[in-house]
């Protein structure tokens, strides 16, 4: 990256925690979807099904963006984070957002993807 670019990062701990927080929910989601096809009336969970699938996919694509900033980002030991364009940088803030958008979405099916 040259010197007049603005650079963003995505410390360690971070990318740990949101790689953390993915995988687990998206599991969760995954295991909610499956129950409630086995257990609702077809006609109950149509908005449930909808809201869980879009976070399913949500999640799939942030795990790919984070896999792909930990492969391709510049990396500093030092610093213990990855250095990010604005491009990537503006990803990972979309995401968690959307990340985030969904799981308040589920909240209105009562469906909670924090532990408790």
């Amino acid at each position: 990256m040259s010197a007049e670019e603005t650079l963003y990062v995505l410390f360690k701990q971070e990318y740990d925690d949101f790689m953390n927080t993915v995988l687990f929910n998206k599991r969760l989601a995954h295991n909610i979807l499956n129950q409630s096809l086995i257990t609702k009336d077809p006609d109950d969970w149509g908005s449930l099904y909808a809201s869980l699938c879009e976070y399913i996919a949500i999640a799939y694509r942030f795990e790919e963006l984070l896999d792909n900033v930990s492969l391709n980002g510049e990396w500093s030991d030092t610093e213990q984070c990855w250095y990010l364009d604005e491009k990537h940088a503006s990803s990972v803030g979309i995401f968690a957002i959307s990340e985030i958008s969904c799981r308040q979405e589920l909240l209105t099916h009562n469906v909670s993807l924090l532990l408790h």
